[in-house]
């Protein structure tokens, strides 16, 4: 009798998941407008949560479980194109995210660890030339960096240690020679 109602909560355990939501709350603007759809399951969010801005154009689409955001993001500015899109775990910032101006075009690309910045970085102008290449660790500058101006010719390089200049960073002309800018302990 005991392995049937095990059997049974079991089931139910798995068909209950597969249901639509318990409920969608939604918060107003004092206009009467969205500003957030938030699906509920036995009390607490789960799935894509909506957030609108004052016009009714789209804000945000986040992925909740757990109370959190944690999965796919998405953030648009007023305009609708896109403003930024990565992932979340357990509410912080994982892996790859890609910042946007307002024209659409990539203005950073960056990853991230348990919410710190980690890994490859790149920002670029409006016009798409690189201004800046290199890595973070553990939310920290690390390794060699690059830096040029927005016509993508280099203006600077130099080495971070645990996020502090170090060592001899270089300027670089216009023509492209290298000169050293300054030392660093």
């Amino acid at each position: 009798m005991k392995i049937g109602w095990l059997i049974l909560f079991l089931l139910g355990s798995y068909f209950g998941y597969s249901q639509k939501y318990d409920s969608v709350r939604i918060t107003l603007y004092p206009n009467g407008t969205t500003m957030v759809e938030e699906p509920f399951i036995a009390g607490e969010i789960v799935g894509q949560v909506q957030y609108f801005y004052p016009n009714g154009q789209l804000q945000a689409v986040e992925t909740w479980g757990e109370g959190v955001p944690n999965g796919t993001a998405v953030y648009y500015f007023e305009n609708g194109v896109k403003s930024k899109e990565g992932n979340y775990r357990s509410g912080v910032y994982q892996g790859p995210w890609l910042y946007y101006f307002e024209n659409g075009g990539i203005k950073r690309s960056q990853n991230y660890d348990n919410g710190l910045l980690h890994g490859n970085f790149l920002a670029f102008s409006a016009s798409a030339h690189v201004l800046q290449k290199g890595q973070y660790k553990n939310g920290l500058e690390t390794g060699l960096w690059y830096f040029y101006d927005a016509n993508g010719e280099m203006t600077f390089s130099g080495t971070y240690i645990l996020g502090k200049q170090r060592g001899v960073w270089y300027r670089y002309t216009k023509s492209g020679k290298k000169k050293v800018y300054k030392k660093f302990n």
